[in-house]
């Protein structure tokens, strides 16, 4: 078991927990080689299918503002750590659990973000396969900023790599799933598009999705141009949005709810303070102990030192040899 203070691969120090799971534990850890903390998913080597899945995602390096990208990978005894970006403001599910309905600049600014972010990814020819809440990170702060994180069970559809599940096997969150893609279609970006829909339809409701069939428009955004977008991105695949390109081009159309009737929202700091220790610059030096003084009443109360004895000791042995040596000299002067 690993505690605080252990070091991996004599590299990444954890310095403190941050959250565990099923799969493992999520450290805080300390790059002692290139400086900074960063996030250290412990996992045991038993547990093969999350490591295998972490491998995969290590492949998928996207290198965008709203994507976690993982950052490389240490293993020592029976663990393997994953590192990636430390991101501090929590998941949306975190968020939403504070604040319910989202206002609907910060709905909109966040489903623009997850769009940008599968742009990238659809581009690649990769579908995500698992867009909700939990996998959708914030940075703290006043404005929306997300990462969309975990591709462990991302898929290429542009070849016929080996995948971890069966072909016309179901995965994905309910409620979260397309039609087709509970039905054991193939993976498909638009299935991706169907979950951007319900993050959406669960920012301005404040509601869980239902975990089967698929959420209604709000009666008081439809016949609104909001209402419309997202009936076009919850639509069946014929019907539905086809692109993430196409749906930030109509995104950009919808005008959000005057701004002076939004409710201030703030994604606080999740991760924490950092441990007696460490500073933002890593470890910090030991402060020495005070100094100790003595007072003049305690100094009374001290023996006088004795002067010491050496000198005499040094001054009479000179002169005993001084002595033996004008003994010496007389009995040869007189010999």
């Amino acid at each position: 078991m690993w505690v605080m203070g252990d070091v991996y691969a004599g590299r990444f120090e954890l310095v403190d927990l941050v959250g565990s799971g099923a799969h493992g534990s999520v450290w805080r850890v300390w790059d002692h080689r290139d400086g900074g903390y960063l996030a250290g998913k412990v996992l045991s080597q038993a547990d093969s299918v999350a490591i295998v899945r972490f491998f995969r995602e290590q492949g998928l390096r996207f290198q965008h503002p709203h994507i976690v990208a993982p950052l490389g990978w240490v293993g020592e005894d029976d663990r393997v750590m994953f590192t990636m970006p430390l991101v501090r403001g929590g998941s949306l599910t975190t968020l939403l659990n504070d604040y319910g309905a989202l206002p609907q600049r910060w709905a909109l600014a966040i489903t623009d973000q997850l769009l940008s972010a599968l742009e990238v990814v659809h581009g690649a020819e990769v579908v995500h396969r698992d867009i909700k809440p939990h996998n959708i990170l914030l940075e703290p702060g006043t404005q929306p900023h997300v990462r969309v994180s975990d591709f462990g069970t991302a898929v290429s559809v542009a070849d016929d790599s080996p995948r971890l599940t069966r072909l016309h096997h179901v995965v994905g969150t309910p409620g979260y799933l397309a039609s087709e893609a509970a039905e054991g279609a193939d993976p498909d970006p638009l299935q991706d598009l169907y979950a951007v829909g319900v993050v959406l339809w669960q920012m301005l409701t404040g509601e869980r999705p239902p975990r089967l069939g698929t959420p209604a428009v709000p009666v008081d955004l439809q016949d609104t141009a909001l209402g419309g977008f997202l009936s076009r991105l919850l639509a069946p695949v014929g019907s539905r949005t086809h692109s993430a390109t196409e749906a930030r081009r109509q995104l950009r159309i919808v005008p959000a709810q005057a701004a002076h009737a939004d409710e201030p929202v703030e994604v606080f700091d999740q991760v924490g303070a950092l441990p007696e220790g460490w500073g933002p610059d890593g470890p910090t030096p030991a402060e020495p102990g005070p100094i100790a003084t003595i007072t003049p009443a305690a100094q009374e109360l001290i023996p006088a030192r004795r002067a010491p004895r050496w000198p005499v000791a040094v001054a009479l042995g000179v002169a005993a040899v001084g002595i033996v040596l004008l003994v010496v000299a007389g009995v040869l002067l007189f010999a």
